[in-house]
């Protein structure tokens, strides 16, 4: 394994052949029009949250939107895609013991920090006394990951339990590779996947990109929009 932080970036978008072919397999269920009210009832609730938090902050209101825009379409994405229950509000509290920042302010960092964490061994990134931005690019990595691994294990638990998939992408991921696994190992399959299924770097690649550019588009398309709502008070009205 590189010493570089990519070593969760290894996807299905970066494959061809019999590893595309699994990676789509596994990833390709839940991407359909049958999760799509649940997806835009998350919408709906995360939405009324930031309206709410902004709303309590009087005539202040926010500074960040494209910040809190981002944060919203992550949480809509670990909810219905990862199957964790993100409150906009806890953005702005500590995070949890375990942790140093939270899930979404990790996937930012490493959104907005991607040049330097990918082109810098981890190394490099533990150093003390680095720039501010170097070492919480490398902390928002180690706990990015940690956050994904901790999904990844709670879902195989619940697998080795007999209980149900939830049908999100984290369980067909999960689910669709142990199933994969137990069907004959094609000879001209890759040595980077388990014995037909996907190993757990594999995994932990595929939420990673869906992680980053799952949310990253819909959040600018949102950010934009906000603004043109607030130039144009007539369109907010008609909408």
């Amino acid at each position: 394994m590189d010493t570089r932080s990519e070593e969760v970036i290894l996807n299905g978008a970066q494959t061809d052949g019999p590893v595309w072919q699994l990676h789509r397999k596994v990833t390709g269920p839940p991407l359909n029009e049958r999760r799509s009210p649940f997806v835009w009832d998350e919408s709906i609730r995360q939405a009324e949250e930031v309206g709410n938090v902004w709303a309590q902050r009087g005539s202040s209101g926010t500074y960040d939107t494209q910040g809190n825009s981002m944060t919203l379409t992550f949480h809509v994405l670990a909810n219905t895609g990862f199957g964790t229950d993100l409150e906009f509000k806890s953005v702005e509290q500590n995070p949890t013991s375990m942790y140093t920042v939270t899930w979404s302010k990790a996937t930012n960092t490493v959104r907005e920090n991607l040049l330097l964490v990918f082109a810098t061994p981890k190394w490099i990134l533990s150093l003390p006394y680095l720039p501010a931005r170097w070492t919480n690019a490398g902390l928002a990595m180690k706990e990015l990951r940690r956050y994904m691994e901790e999904r990844v294990e709670g879902e195989q638990r619940h697998l080795i339990q007999g209980l149900p998939g939830s049908g999100n992408l984290l369980s067909s991921l999960v689910r669709g590779s142990e199933q994969a696994k137990k069907s004959p190992v094609s000879a001209t399959q890759p040595s980077l996947l388990e014995p037909g299924g996907l190993s757990k770097a594999d995994i932990l690649g595929d939420m990673f990109a869906f992680s980053l550019a799952g949310h990253e588009t819909i959040g600018n398309v949102l950010t934009f929009a906000i603004y043109l709502l607030a130039a144009h008070p007539e369109v907010q009205t008609w909408v």
